[in-house]
């Protein structure tokens, strides 16, 4: 029985899949949560997915007819936004049979670290707080030991506080950005990248009234001063998205290190990791 092959796409979702006799596989992949990044397509070994420049944004889309359903793209993706199963669970072959290494947990948060805000007061009290020299009615959101500087400061609104204490309130938001770690004053962050490397932006060629790597970086990390653009690399998570939208050929990328958990690993491993540590060229 020949396999039988399929495609939807919707302003969501695409979805590709087959099934053959009673088993089904499908891969989708979820568009309004994808950063358009080039790792997908990168690592695919049969060039299936593909991001691409339509006007002044991104899109994904893959072919049905090249997809092996091997789950790369969904290993690597770093939000992630792609989808792989087997009739109906989530399908992680390679992983579990260490085809495919895993990665460090994205954030570590050290919460004992972290400063206890004072008791609240009985209503219609104040309290003498010696830190700031005056009194406060509600230490709950006055006190200057309650901190919330991770959280104010994430670009993707991944954590949040839940009983006075800081959490990753959903993991696919997190991109490994390093907002949080900068930003906390008593070290409790520590964000764990995958991607290491380089990026050079050389804004020489920029013009003046283009912002199409700003408005497309999903870490806000790439800033126009006037005629200068200039990317703070500490919080660049290597994604690609700004060598893909860019036509200027100014920008380009060297991931020179992909972090995993230490372990054996088949030759697609390699594969993908040979791929990423390609230098990647904004066209021209």
């Amino acid at each position: 029985m020949k396999a039988k092959r399929w495609k939807r796409t919707a302003h969501s979702e695409i979805e590709i899949g087959f099934r053959m006799y009673t088993d089904q596989v499908t891969l989708t992949i979820h568009k309004e949560a994808c950063i358009h990044g080039t790792i997908c397509e990168t690592v695919c070994p049969e060039d299936a997915i593909y991001v691409y420049r339509d006007g002044d944004h991104l899109e994904i889309d893959i072919r049905e007819d090249l997809c092996s359903f091997c789950e790369a793209c969904m290993h690597f993706c770093p939000v992630p936004c792609i989808e792989v199963t087997w009739d109906g669970d989530l399908k992680q072959l390679l992983l579990q049979e260490h085809a495919l290494l895993p990665f460090p947990e994205k954030l570590t948060i050290n919460t004992d670290i972290c400063p206890e805000k004072c008791r609240d007061n009985a209503k219609g009290a104040v309290r003498w707080c010696r830190k700031e020299r005056k009194t406060i009615e509600n230490p709950s959101l006055e006190c200057p030991k309650h901190c919330t500087e991770c959280i104010d400061h994430c670009h993707r609104e991944a954590l949040a506080k839940e009983e006075e204490t800081t959490q990753l309130k959903d993991s696919h938001l997190c991109l490994r950005c390093a907002y949080c770690e900068e930003a906390c004053p008593h070290g409790a962050m520590e964000v764990h990248p995958v991607f290491r490397g380089t990026i050079h932006l050389d804004d020489t060629k920029c013009p003046e009234a283009c912002n199409l790597c700003i408005d497309t970086c999903p870490v806000e990390a790439i800033h126009r001063d006037g005629s200068h653009v200039y990317i703070e690399d500490t919080y660049c998570v290597l994604c690609g998205a700004c060598a893909k939208i860019c036509d200027r050929n100014a920008i380009e990328i060297r991931r020179e290190q992909i972090t995993a958990i230490e372990g054996e690993a088949a030759a697609l491993w390699d594969t993908c990791v040979e791929s990423l540590k390609r230098v990647v060229t904004s066209e021209g």
